[in-house]
């Protein structure tokens, strides 16, 4: 698999972390310069995942551990119009 190059430009954006959880995680939203701009719980099914499209700007990066939910998040969050995703397995 081709490992997408990174832009500069990208490292000055917004980022969200998400802790998988099977049932529920946590997703901390982080400004540029690194201070916390939101923390909530995040449920793992369409209505935590239409919470967190409410709450994220679509051009935000988002990073995330490896876990058996990998695929899922990360193709969730494609279909809701993130682009910018780091994880064990996108």
């Amino acid at each position: 698999m081709k490992k997408k190059k990174r832009s500069n430009e990208s490292m000055n954006t917004p980022v969200v972390g998400i802790n998988i959880g099977e049932e529920k995680g946590v997703a901390t939203y982080l400004a540029q310069e690194g201070d916390v701009r939101d923390k909530f719980e995040l449920e793992m099914n369409s209505v935590g995942y239409q919470n967190f499209a409410s709450r994220i700007p679509k051009n935000t990066r988002i990073a995330f551990e490896a876990s058996g939910l990998a695929y899922v998040v990360n193709d969730t969050l494609k279909q809701l119009g993130y682009n910018n995703i780091s994880g064990a397995h996108s």
